[in-house]
C-alpha cells in the first residue's frame, strides 16, 4: 500500500488533467460545486492536518467527485470510513496507510491509489471472510454447491434419456442368434 514516487507523479498529472477537464465543462457552462466538509466525508477527517491542507483535500475531492461520476464511480463510496469501503477496510488492516496519505502530495490521489489497490481484497473478504476457517468454510460451501448442481444435472441428463428407451432395437427371428463356428456365408445371410 506503500504510494511510490512515480504514482505520486502519476498521480499528479492526474489531477492536473481532471482539473482541466472541469474547466473545460465550466466553460460549457457547468459549475464545480465547492464541496463543504460539513455535508460530506472528507479524507481530511481521518487525521490532523492544517486548514491550508483541508481546502486543498476539498478541492481535489470535489475534482475527484465531478470526473469519477462521468464513469458512473462514486468517490465517497471508496474511501468512506464506513468499515465498508475499500480504503477503510486498508487503513484498518495497516493504520500506517493513513500517515502514508496524509504525508502524500496529494493526499485524495494517494486514498484513491489505496482504495484501487485494496479493492480486490475487500471484495474477496466480503465474500469469503478474513479468517482462514471462515475463508475455508465459505469455498468449501461453494464447491458443494457447484458439485451438487452438476451432479444433480448429470442426474437428470441420465433419468432422460432411461426415459425415451434403449437407442437400439433388439433383433428378432433368425437372425437374433449367432452364427456358428464354422459356418459359411451362404448360412449366415441366406442366400
Amino acid at each position: 500500500m506503500e504510494v511510490n514516487e512515480n504514482a505520486e507523479n502519476s498521480l499528479a498529472h492526474l489531477l492536473e488533467q481532471v482539473e482541466g477537464l472541469v474547466r473545460v465543462q465550466n466553460e460549457q457552462g457547468d459549475e464545480v460545486a465547492r464541496v463543504p466538509s460539513t455535508n460530506q466525508e472528507t479524507i481530511g477527517d481521518d487525521f490532523d492536518i492544517s486548514p491550508e491542507k483541508l481546502a486543498q483535500i476539498e478541492h481535489e475531492e470535489a475534482l475527484m467527485r465531478r470526473a469519477l461520476a462521468l464513469f458512473d464511480v462514486d468517490y465517497d463510496s471508496l474511501v468512506r470510513m464506513d468499515g465498508q469501503s475499500a480504503y477503510s477496510q486498508a487503513v484498518t488492516t495497516k493504520p500506517e496507510v493513513l500517515e502514508t496519505v496524509k504525508n502524500a502530495q496529494s493526499p485524495v490521489l494517494a486514498a484513491m491509489q489505496v482504495a484501487v489497490q485494496f479493492k480486490p481484497y475487500a471484495e474477496f473478504s466480503e465474500k469469503y471472510g478474513n479468517t482462514p476457517d471462515d475463508i475455508r468454510n465459505a469455498i468449501r460451501s461453494e464447491v458443494e454447491k457447484e458439485m451438487q448442481s452438476k451432479t444433480k444435472k448429470q442426474l437428470k441428463e441420465k433419468a432422460a434419456v432411461a426415459s425415451k428407451g434403449a437407442a437400439f432395437s433388439s433383433l428378432s427371428g433368425k437372425g437374433s442368434k449367432a452364427p456358428k463356428a464354422g459356418s459359411r456365408l451362404t448360412d449366415i445371410f441366406g442366400k
